[in-house]
Parts: C-alpha cells; sequence; structure tokens
C-alpha cells in the first residue's frame, strides 16, 4: 500500500484539531496502517489538551511536534516534512475536511501514474464547521480547473487537499514564512511547469469557508503575486475567473448570504459579484448586488458593485445613483474609481478629470491604476491633455 504523511501545522488548543485527526483516523489508508500524521505546533504549548492526549494515546501513527518560537504556517510545515517519513504529503488545513478514500484514491493515483507529482480533486464547500463530509449538506461543487500556468498566476487552483510526491520539497523547499494562510501557493508558484499535475475527476474533500478565512487568503494571494512580479488579483482564491461555472457561482453565492438574517460576506460577495462579471452576465450581477444590499445597506463598497454592475449592463443613470448612495455612506477610492470609470465610459471628461486629480491626490497608492484609464480614454481630446499636464 502507499504510504502518506499528513501534515498539519496548528495550534494543540485550536478547536478544530481534535476534530481533524478524528476524521482523519476514519481514512481507509490510515486504518490499514499506511498513514502517518503529523502536527507541528508552537513551541511554547508545553502541555498536550486532554483531547489530544487521548487522540495520540489511541493512534501511534499520530506524532506531534515542537517548532521553536511562535512559528508561521510555513515554518510548522517545513519542520515538520523534515522529520516525514512517506514518498506522498498532504498538507492539511484543520478545517477542511476529507472523503474517507480520499487518500487511498489519491495515493494510488500517484502510484499508478509515475509520470505525475501532483493530483487534485473537486471539492465541496461549506460555510459550517460541524460539519465532516459524510454528513454535509451542501452540494456545491468547487470544480478546479486543469493546471495552467497562466491559471497559477491568478490565484491558487490546486484547492487546499492535493497530495504531492515528497520529492518536489527536496528540489523546491522551503516553504515561505511570510504567510499566514497561503505558504503553498507561494511554493507552487516555484515548482510551476517542473512539476507535472493530474486533476482527479471526483470530489474528495470538504473544504470550509467564513469571512475571516476568505480575508486571509486574499491577503496573502495578493502579497504572494506581488512578490512574484505578478499583478495582484483580488478575490481570486474560488473564482477562477477564466472559467467560470454555474457550480462554482451558487456555491459561493450560498456562503455569501448563509445567514440571510445577518450581514452579507462581503468577501465572498464580491467574488459571486467577480464570477457574473467574467462571464458577462451582468443582470445577474445587478441581482446579486442587490440581494446583497438587502442585507448590509450601509456598507459603501456593495453600492460601487452595483454602480459597476448598473455600468456594465448599461444602465448609466442608475449607476450613477448608486455611486452617489455610496459617497453619501463615505468617500473611498473604489467609489472614486467606479465614478471615474464611468465618467469615461459617458464621455463626461470634466468629472473624469476632476476625480482622477481628487484620486491622485488623496489616494496615491491609486494613482497609477486610474491614470492609466484615464490618459487611455483621453489621450485624444487636447483639452484635457492641456489641464493634466
Amino acid at each position: 500500500m502507499p504510504r502518506v504523511s499528513v501534515v498539519i501545522g496548528a495550534s494543540l488548543a485550536h478547536e478544530a484539531l481534535a476534530p481533524c485527526l478524528d476524521d482523519l483516523f476514519t481514512q481507509s489508508l490510515y486504518r490499514v496502517g499506511s498513514v502517518e500524521v503529523i502536527v507541528a505546533h508552537p513551541e511554547r504549548e508545553a502541555d498536550v489538551p486532554p483531547s489530544i492526549q487521548l487522540l495520540r494515546d489511541a493512534n501511534p501513527a499520530l506524532r506531534l511536534v515542537t517548532v521553536p518560537g511562535d512559528a508561521s504556517m510555513g515554518a510548522r510545515w517545513n519542520h515538520a516534512l523534515e522529520q516525514a517519513h512517506a514518498p506522498y504529503v498532504m498538507l492539511l488545513r484543520v478545517e477542511d475536511r476529507l472523503r474517507p478514500d480520499a487518500l487511498d484514491r489519491l495515493a494510488t493515483y500517484l502510484v499508478d501514474h509515475h509520470e505525475v507529482d501532483v493530483v487534485y480533486a473537486d471539492q465541496l464547500l461549506t460555510a459550517k464547521p460541524e460539519e465532516v463530509y459524510h454528513n454535509t449538506t451542501s452540494s456545491y461543487r468547487w470544480n478546479l480547473p486543469a493546471y495552467r500556468a497562466e491559471l497559477m498566476e491568478r490565484g491558487p487552483i490546486l484547492g487546499t487537499q492535493p497530495l504531492w510526491r515528497r520529492a518536489l520539497y527536496t528540489a523546491h523547499g522551503p516553504f515561505s514564512t511570510n504567510y499566514a494562510e497561503l505558504p503553498d501557493y507561494a511554493f507552487w508558484l516555484r515548482v510551476g511547469e517542473d512539476a507535472t499535475y493530474a486533476r482527479y475527476p471526483d470530489i474528495l474533500g470538504l473544504c470550509l469557508l467564513h469571512a475571516t478565512r476568505l480575508a486571509g487568503l486574499d491577503r496573502d494571494i495578493q502579497a504572494i503575486q506581488h512578490a512574484h512580479g505578478l499583478e495582484p488579483v483580488t478575490q481570486a482564491y474560488f473564482m477562477n475567473p477564466v472559467e467560470v461555472t454555474t457550480d462554482e457561482l451558487s456555491a459561493l453565492q450560498a456562503i455569501a448570504f448563509s445567514a440571510l438574517e445577518g450581514p452579507a460576506d462581503l468577501a465572498a460577495t464580491a467574488q459571486v459579484f467577480n464570477g457574473f462579471v467574467e462571464a458577462h452576465r451582468f443582470e445577474e450581477a445587478v441581482a446579486h448586488c442587490l440581494r446583497a444590499l438587502s442585507l448590509t445597506p450601509q456598507e459603501p463598497y456593495l453600492w460601487v458593485l452595483l454602480a459597476m454592475a448598473r455600468r456594465l449592463s448599461g444602465q448609466p443613470i442608475k449607476a450613477i445613483e448608486a455611486l452617489k448612495h455610496s459617497l453619501r455612506l463615505g468617500e473611498t477610492p473604489d467609489a472614486l474609481f467606479e465614478m471615474l470609470q464611468l465618467s469615461l465610459d459617458t464621455g463626461n471628461m470634466e468629472e473624469a478629470h476632476e476625480t482622477a486629480q481628487v484620486l491622485k491626490r488623496t489616494y496615491p497608492e491609486w494613482t497609477a491604476q486610474a491614470l492609466q484609464v484615464y490618459d487611455e480614454m483621453a489621450a485624444a481630446n487636447p483639452t484635457i491633455i492641456a489641464k493634466s499636464a
């Protein structure tokens, strides 16, 4: 049987660690003795919680290793992988769950396909932390694309549970210690086309989404893209802008509106919006924004998204109304940039010039993007060029 090392970097006190381990111990490959589980935790945690100690006593294949200092996720993974024995590796977040035969299927695939270095499968998306694969009520599938370098540059596309050959770590490691959520994304960008990837044709895992996690993922994605000289792409992780599918949009809508009595999940709402826009489904983008605003009417950014959707669907007057509402709630660079775009689209060059100058003065970090759009649209107008000089 193929042997697998499952590596978890987490605090022993994390409330999801014991459920995560319980779920792992149901793996068919674990039950035949072919899985070692390594939990790398901060050295400062001298005491092992009773729930974890019970699991360790009952499962000799579970190893707890300490990492010096209050180590980052990347440092924990590095420390664990230096002690891993199996030829195949999975990095597992404590909040995610596997189908009971996931490790067996993925490991067998690598054994049977010597030319493949990384295999990954679709996952179900859920907003309920208590769910595991066999009892999830989710039917929302995260449809991962086949590997292409240009897609990986826009955001991680291997899901959160790929299985890969440990030799890749020897050749391309270690993991960066600079990122809280996604040191593996920086790793896969570095590996790039030096590896061969395969998408397993089935759903083998469950991925938990919530606002805090999405925000952290987006921060890391943009920081990693910047470090690699790529143009940062916001909200890229769970929405492939090249191959948008109805299932992806439905899944993210469910996350965005998972608590209809409370505020909309802003990060997930924006991702669904991006999906509709990339698919040129502008009327659906409008309806999506209106639904989000019914839950969170005082959020300026949602009004900006509505204005953009109105503009793209050919409703400039309603777009202006939405923008004015956003600006009444508070001036933001998002609103001003959308005002610039709307002014250019409607030929109001005076308004475009004034808005570009406000962006330049007040939000210098937006200057390059704002003035690039402005200059492209205004270059043929000598009056505007004279004013900009």
